[in-house]
């Protein structure tokens, strides 16, 4: 704010609107309207208030106004000038990251685009969106393309020699839909609980799974992670 300009005290804010346009216009990023409506009732509680405004109103306020846009579905709200913010969906990023590109593309690649755009998303709902959505296929050792270009489905087959227990690949999948990382002895641990195999067995077959990578070997167990949920 420059010197010859006058802001108008927050409290003062003749509505919630407004408040919310303050919080983004200061904070220079987009934010979950949860937070949002956070900072909002903070900042009136600093000035004395003790009537505080409530989510349904912001959110007909700030839907009505053309300075908000929502990111998508995400909860995420940013002020509509801010030209390096998208409101695509995320599959609609991934997809059109794929279109400039014009090759098949590394699950990280893929994640630091979308994630430039828009605020929030994990690695790991990539990597779901990826296994679950018709319009991806795996092409190579962590590597997808768009269906339509026409390729080959890569073989999804990790063990070497032998193939991997039913129970123990559902397990796995299961586990990596849920979260992004995961402990090693946490891992073993939660297959053992869900499918009584025996832990040798376990180690075996995650140690042979070969989109299960080590991201970080500090501590007494290696933290690992999925590029590749689908492992069948």
């Amino acid at each position: 704010m420059d010197e010859d300009t006058i802001e108008v005290r927050f409290s003062c804010l003749p509505s919630l609107a407004e408040k919310a346009f303050r919080v983004l216009e200061r904070s220079r990023e987009p934010k979950h309207f949860n937070d949002i409506l956070r900072e909002i009732n903070f900042r009136l509680s600093e000035s004395g208030a003790e009537k505080f405004s409530n989510d349904r109103a912001m959110t007909n306020q700030m839907a009505s106004d053309k300075r908000f846009v929502a990111i998508g579905k995400s909860g995420f709200w940013a002020l509509s000038d801010w030209d390096d913010i998208s409101t695509k969906s995320i599959t609609e990023l991934m997809e059109l990251f794929f279109h400039k590109k014009n090759k098949p593309q590394k699950i990280d690649d893929i994640f630091g685009y979308v994630s430039s755009k828009r605020p929030g998303v994990t690695r790991q709902s990539i990597v779901t969106y990826l296994y679950d959505k018709p319009q991806f296929i795996r092409t190579g050792e962590g590597e997808y393309s768009l269906s339509s270009w026409g390729g080959k489905s890569a073989s999804r087959v990790r063990i070497k020699g032998e193939s991997i227990n039913s129970n123990i690949k559902d397990a796995i999948e299961e586990l990596f839909i849920a979260n992004e990382t995961i402990r090693n002895s946490d891992l073993v641990r939660a297959i053992k609980d869900k499918t009584s195999a025996s832990e040798a067995t376990i180690r075996k077959a995650i140690k042979s799974c070969q989109e299960i990578e080590v991201v970080d070997k500090s501590g007494k167990s290696n933290l690992l992670i999925c590029n590749d949920i689908r492992l069948t």
